[in-house]
């Protein structure tokens, strides 16, 4: 079973990240900061479900009905659900990991790969200065929602994930229109009529 040490966590946060790392380490702020205890506690319940179904998770929009059988008396909070009717991961790969199991998080994780490697393949092409800039203003919001991922999910919010599909949509349509291709010969074929 996994083991729970904010105190740990927060020494490593100082550790490896400095004065970002002190940033980062609010997020475990798990003394004074309810709602970061309740992130953490979810994030176990998680871990738990992942444990107990690894291979395809408990299903599509589960997390919220299953996760309060999951919680631990250690990392329960006075804010913890006790029905599991609302709530998610707080973490966009933990909430794919916990519904659709490990196969579907790697599925998730192809598809960010893939996006950000389309917004990174634009930026290394012969175009002009105004089309790399942009591949920036594509690629480097996917690159921050992907990071902000790890500590809470927004993807079940209908306004984050429109633009997160705009962006894809637009990655999408410049692949489309050829923006991407090299300097390798491009066969087009036509049919005769």
């Amino acid at each position: 079973m996994l083991q729970y040490n904010p105190e740990y966590l927060e020494q490593q946060a100082y550790r490896w990240g400095g004065e970002t790392g002190k940033h980062f380490a609010s997020s475990f702020d798990v003394k004074q900061n309810l709602s970061n205890r309740e992130r953490i506690n979810r994030w176990f319940a998680a871990l738990q479900m992942i444990e107990e179904r690894p291979g395809f998770g408990f299903g599509p929009n589960t997390f919220s009905r299953e996760y309060s059988a999951y919680q631990r008396s250690l990392t329960r909070t006075t804010i913890s659900v006790e029905l599991g009717e609302v709530g998610g991961a707080h973490s966009e790969y933990l909430t794919a990991a916990s519904e659709m199991g490990l196969l579907g998080l790697l599925l998730l994780l192809a598809v960010y790969a893939r996006s950000l490697w389309l917004g990174s393949k634009g930026l290394y092409q012969p175009t002009p200065y105004v089309q790399r800039g942009v591949f920036i203003l594509l690629a480097l919001p996917l690159l921050s929602y992907y990071l902000h991922g790890f500590i809470n999910n927004f993807m079940d919010h209908g306004h984050m994930a429109g633009l997160v599909y705009l962006h894809w949509g637009l990655l999408g349509g410049l692949e489309a229109r050829g923006i991407f291709v090299s300097d390798e010969k491009v066969i087009t074929v036509s049919h005769a009529g």
